[in-house]
């Protein structure tokens, strides 16, 4: 029989981050409960610290709603998902609002087993991870200039300084007493009353006056499948990753890079030999781009002819410039285009030159480590009263999906199985801010069946295309979609007011669904409210 009062969760996806930052609250009609998962934004990201002082302080203000005169702002609950910056920096841009001299209290810590202290295969996947990290360090890529993150990145940084935004700060690189995310969690860990470290299987209650039952996931004590960060090739990929796994040129880039093709065919001579003038050499004049010099000073012509100096200038515009061209050169650009608003046109172009290949090295091994660390994710699955389950997969990537299928949990009835819990999940926490390898399809998203599945995006879109050498999709667009297909179009983003998707197209216009949701007047935060309502039995619509 259902219990007169079912319990709500109400949950507030703090927006404008690329980063995660949530805080729950609990409600049965009596003294609510609280819940923080994670609170961090990228390393590097515009007005970092501003906004997470910002995050901290409304987490605050909202605790003390709850409690006492008097008495201090208190979470019961803080779960730590994994060591990775934009999921813990909150903690050091708002130092004092959240740890040393702040009134907040914690009851209770969820780390990972990975986190555990005596644990012999935590400290060595903490002796792996940390040699990494002294290695990026000591080869000194990655600063990020926090006082004017926008501005060019050297050779040497451009492809790994992406990568590292998630890391945070490395050895050697800044202050000596900066907070690094180990140093984050070793602070946490001293506020803490009580900490518990999950391992993969267990089931357990959440602490405070409406406790929830709680299914861990992962991360997987297998290290097949914690280190696989990737999806298969072929038709077996587990993920939304197109066949081709990288966007398709433009279509003016396309139909440059055919004509340069067939100059080189036109060029090989009879018979497919090459035969080059006599006078001719790698450097000779004329497979020389163009000097920035000699664009200044308007000189940069080419002897052999108009298609020739065409695409001797485009190849200087696009590959030796200091700046991208707009991305509608050479067309009517639409109406109203500014390139300044634009996140392809007059992009920094420091990257595509030879004389920071070396770092392509740094950037394999910031890229490892950072899946690596993305796939120790702590993976909750919380149950309300009335069957209804919210999954909070951090950015748990395909093995610690795939580990979730390696065994069953104890529930209330019986064992569970992570069918079980996918088809009654109502509320899905996006994986890794909508990345390509975060979000499973057959064995993840397309299992979540029941008809009022909500997706909570924690992205920041322009944040992310600026980052790395060609920016981040993120969300990776054929995720995105569907996601929209999966939700009935109820995705709510960090980057977009509720019910749209970020360029303003219309998601959902849906009553039900908009009812359950309140947004922050000044745009900080997103809420959706979840439960209060049985769930309908297997093969029922949902309102």
């Amino acid at each position: 029989m259902a219990a007169a009062l079912p319990e709500t969760v109400t949950v507030r996806m703090y927006k404008g981050l690329l980063g995660d930052c949530f805080l729950l609250r609990l409600e049965d009609g009596g003294k609510p409960a609280h819940i923080l998962i994670d609170c961090g934004v990228l390393y590097g990201a515009p007005a970092a610290k501003e906004t997470m002082r910002r995050v901290a302080a409304d987490i605050l203000a909202e605790l003390r709603k709850h409690v006492s005169e008097g008495d201090k702002p208190r979470l019961d609950l803080l779960v730590l998902t994994h060591e990775h910056w934009d999921h813990l920096s909150g903690f050091a841009h708002a130092h004092d609002l959240l740890l040393d001299g702040s009134p907040l209290e914690i009851g209770e810590l969820w780390l990972a087993w990975t986190e555990k202290p005596d644990d012999l295969q935590a400290q060595a996947l903490r002796q792996r991870f940390g040699r990494r990290r002294r290695e990026l360090g000591d080869l000194g890529l990655g600063a990020v200039d926090q006082a004017d993150p926008s501005r060019p990145l050297a050779a040497s940084d451009a492809a790994s300084a992406g990568v590292l935004g998630f890391l945070g700060p490395l050895p050697g690189l800044g202050a000596a007493d900066a907070l690094t995310t180990d140093r984050i969690i070793e602070e946490v860990r001293q506020r803490a009353r009580q900490i518990r470290y999950l391992e993969p299987g267990q089931v357990l209650s959440t602490p405070g006056s409406t406790p929830l039952r709680t299914y861990v996931l992962g991360p997987p004590r297998d290290e097949t499948r914690l280190f696989k960060d990737r999806p298969s090739q072929g038709p077996g990929r587990e993920t939304y990753l197109n066949g081709e796994g990288h966007e398709a040129l433009p279509a003016n880039d396309k139909a440059n890079i055919r004509a340069l093709q067939r100059l080189a065919a036109a060029a090989a001579g009879t018979g497919g030999q090459a035969e080059a003038p006599a006078e001719s050499s790698p450097f000779d004049q004329r497979y020389r781009s163009f000097t920035g010099a000699q664009v200044r000073a308007g000189t940069a012509r080419h002897q052999d002819g108009p298609e020739q100096e065409r695409l001797r200038w485009w190849l200087h515009q696009h590959y030796v410039a200091e700046r991208a061209p707009c991305r509608y050169e050479g067309r009517k650009p639409p109406k109203g285009h500014k390139c300044q608003d634009d996140q392809l046109c007059r992009a920094h172009q420091a990257d595509r030159r030879i004389d920071g290949d070396w770092v392509r090295a740094a950037e394999s091994l910031a890229l490892k480590l950072d899946s690596d660390t993305n796939n120790t994710s702590l993976v909750l699955a919380f149950e309300l009263r009335n069957g209804e389950v919210l999954l909070f997969a951090a950015d748990a990537q395909v093995g610690n999906w795939e580990s979730w299928y390696d065994r069953t949990y104890a529930g209330p009835h019986g064992p569970v199985t992570v069918d079980d819990l996918l088809v009654r999940t109502t509320l899905y926490k996006v994986g890794h801010h909508g990345s390509h390898n975060a979000t499973l399809s057959g064995k993840g998203l397309e299992r979540m069946t029941d008809r009022r599945l909500v997706a909570l995006l924690s992205t920041n879109e322009a944040v992310a295309m600026r980052q790395g050498v060609r920016g981040w999709r993120m969300p990776w667009p054929e995720l995105k979609y569907a996601l929209v297909r999966r939700t009935s179009g109820r995705l709510l983003r960090g980057d977009a007011p509720r019910g749209q998707d970020r360029d303003g197209t219309v998601l959902t216009q849906e009553p039900g669904f908009l009812a359950r949701v309140t947004e922050d007047p000044g745009g900080l935060w997103v809420e959706y409210r979840a439960g209060g309502e049985l769930a309908p039995g297997p093969g029922q619509e949902g309102p």
